[in-house]
């Protein structure tokens, strides 16, 4: 992978961050845990070291939530908007920004889909479906 210079944020503007190193890893990450925290079929997160992310504005609208339960894993989001927001893991080692967070990616981004055995049993059926550019027509 490269090194990155991009910017993101919350959906309300509140809290704004940019990334500017080379990511370890971004992934798709389809666990119960990260399903139940998204609310989706997957967690996209970029997995890059602490120093390179850096808060713009907005750090004290940030709330952390930390998860008791299976992996050591936690979920950070604005407190205005709940938008999921860059945070730093248990261990210290990595800071995890969710990839939806950001203003603008690169296409080439996602390395792996990980927990595939744990992915929803719906996620597949739902690529398959027909594709809308907007709502889909009323019946």
């Amino acid at each position: 992978m490269t090194e990155l210079c991009l910017s993101g944020g919350c959906y309300c503007g509140a809290v704004r961050f940019e990334v500017q190193g080379e990511p370890n890893a971004s992934y798709f990450c389809h666990c119960q845990q990260c399903r139940k925290l998204t609310g989706s079929a997957h967690a996209s997160n970029m997995q890059i070291a602490p120093d390179a992310v850096h808060f713009t504005s907005g750090n004290d609208s940030i709330t952390l939530f930390q998860c008791g339960s299976g992996r050591a894993f936690s979920s950070a989001f604005c407190k205005q908007c709940g938008s999921g927001v860059p945070f730093l893991g248990k261990s210290g080692d990595w800071m995890y920004v969710p990839i939806g967070s950001l203003d603008d990616t690169p296409e080439d981004l996602i390395d792996y889909n990980i927990f595939w055995d744990d992915r929803a049993n719906w996620y597949e059926t739902g690529l398959s479906a027909p594709c809308c550019s907007e709502f889909p027509p009323s019946e």
